[in-house]
């Protein structure tokens, strides 16, 4: 019996060396895989030249927004309290799917 099982990216960091030493194979004309076998189980790396431009798309699009939300707030005729602005910025920032500062 097989299962295919996504991982999240954060668990990859573990598998990044042993990774780096794999060769990529062409799986499709746009998709480049990448296996690790470990453990009893084959781990497989996907790559879509396809995905890839769509995920760059989309953050571009978050971060033309939050320019755009930027813009607004240095541009108001009455600019904001520090409080008020650091609520704008952060709320701006969540809004763009960027990490907020610690």
């Amino acid at each position: 019996m097989s299962y295919l099982v996504g991982a999240p990216k954060g668990s990859l960091r573990q598998l990044e060396e042993p990774l780096l030493r794999e060769h990529w194979r062409t799986a499709r004309s746009s998709v480049r895989v990448q296996l690790l076998p470990r453990e009893g189980e084959t781990f497989v790396l996907a790559e879509s030249g396809s995905r890839i431009g769509k995920e760059r798309s989309m953050r571009q699009r978050r971060l033309r927004k939050y320019l755009k939300t930027l813009e607004g707030i240095s541009g108001r005729k009455k600019p904001l309290k520090r409080d008020q602005l650091h609520q704008a910025l952060g709320a701006a920032k969540k809004e763009a799917g960027l990490s907020p500062d610690p």
